[in-house]
């Protein structure tokens, strides 16, 4: 595998560990304990990691990320 894919390959791969890591939150349903504030800064912090690997523009924000993404992230079971 040629070096740059490797490098795409290993910042995706950064960018599904902080999904992972955040996942209980990220997919939560809304109750008295995860708000939208918590979900809202959760996929804030994603979308820090995936900008700072060059994954995502910019000018993007933490909805491009939800919106976009979380459907290819979503488990039924709990395998990411």
């Amino acid at each position: 595998m040629p070096k740059g894919q490797r490098t795409s390959l290993e910042n995706k791969l950064t960018v599904l560990e902080v999904i992972r890591d955040k996942k209980g939150l990220l997919f939560a349903s809304f109750n008295p304990a995860v708000t939208n504030e918590d979900k809202r800064k959760a996929w804030e912090s994603v979308l820090l990691v995936a900008k700072s690997c060059g994954i995502c523009k910019q000018d993007r924000d933490w909805t491009w990320m939800r919106d976009m993404h979380a459907m290819h992230f979503a488990c039924k079971n709990d395998e990411l």
